[in-house]
């Protein structure tokens, strides 16, 4: 929580020196030692630093640990996650990959679903279409569609938004449309920068720190607002996908020659089942569902309510309170 806070007035490289110096297993024994924790808390698997230094004098102290995975692919994308007590994960497909592939005692690890949905269904942290348009100075006459970048060359995802333009400029979209370019955390905002020069594009970079996300307040309220007032998401099997569904938005999924490897990873197999998300296998086939969408937001509403029932553990605004129930269950013992 301190890094994160810092991160609002610190350069990144000044947070990197404080990362990597200020823990260290001497350090943290000494604060063990000190305070005799009852329970430490991790996350990402715990297997980032300086998680699993926490871990080890964790378990030299006979501290418990338990581990809340802040991503729907943690299971698939780490070869190795650190043993814990208590595995918290977002749905039943999850816990068999921590059960089949990590070794995890299935008693060890509960589904209780991904906790930044419990901030979706409070409404301080949403405005009103009209408000979000008018701060980011959009058109209320075009749709509005999130090309959120994840994996791939910045190249690709330019020529896709400079292909957009040339499609609207035309007139091969059955409604105008405003592009909202939301970057991933590790993106570099100078190879993104051609595209600003179109009226009807915004560039949002993505908080980051070392290549990964900080999930603080403020970017928890873009990413609601975004997300609510997205018509169309567009991406490369970004958690958005999960995230988008809990507010009914369309998704289209990227299958572009070099993204498709990515989507041979056993994890995702109960996405495409939910039959929630359209695939575009190149330019011709994400016009092709832009327009189905645009014309008909509702299409494959079904498939989208079944990502968050099953992938999301039905978006009940309660993943804080089961959570809290296992940290509690876990220190009674």
């Amino acid at each position: 929580m301190a890094l994160h806070a810092m991160a609002r007035i610190l350069p990144e490289s000044v947070l990197l020196f404080i990362r990597n110096h200020a823990f260290s297993d001497r350090f943290l024994n000494r604060l063990f030692k000190r305070y005799r924790p009852i329970l430490t808390v991790l996350s990402w698997g715990g297997v980032y630093e300086p998680c699993p230094m926490v871990q080890r004098s964790a378990k030299k102290f006979g501290c418990r640990t338990i581990s809340v995975d802040a991503s729907w692919d943690c299971m698939d994308e780490l070869s190795v996650i650190p043993k814990v007590d208590r595995l918290l994960v977002w749905n039943e497909s999850m816990k068999a990959e921590a059960v089949q592939k990590h070794h995890y005692d299935p008693r060890n690890v509960s589904v209780v679903g991904p906790l930044r949905c419990d901030f979706y269904r409070r409404q301080e942290y949403r405005t009103s279409r009209d408000a979000f348009f008018r701060e980011h100075g959009l058109d209320h006459d075009r749709r509005l569609v999130t090309l959120a970048i994840n994996r791939g060359n910045p190249e690709t995802y330019c020529q896709i938004v400079e292909q957009l333009a040339k499609a609207d400029r035309e007139k091969h979209l059955c409604r105008p449309i405003h592009i909202w370019v939301r970057l991933a955390p590790w993106s570099d905002p100078e190879s993104f920068q051609r595209i600003k020069k179109y009226d009807f594009v915004r560039v949002q970079p993505s908080y980051n720190f070392s290549g990964r996300t900080l999930v603080g307040e403020e970017e928890i309220f873009q990413t609601v607002n975004l997300l609510q007032h997205s018509d169309i998401l567009v991406s490369v099997l970004s958690t958005l996908i999960l995230e988008s569904a809990y507010f009914g938005t369309p998704n289209i999924s990227l299958r572009f020659p070099e993204f498709r490897a990515l989507y041979e990873r056993d994890f995702l197999l109960p996405l495409f089942k939910t039959g929630g998300v359209a695939f575009a296998d190149d330019m011709r086939e994400l016009f092709q569902a832009l327009n189905r969408y645009l014309s008909d937001p509702l299409q494959d509403a079904t498939g989208r309510i079944a990502i968050m029932q099953q992938l999301c553990h039905g978006g009940d605004g309660l993943v804080k309170a089961r959570a809290l129930g296992e940290i509690e269950r876990l220190i009674g013992k």
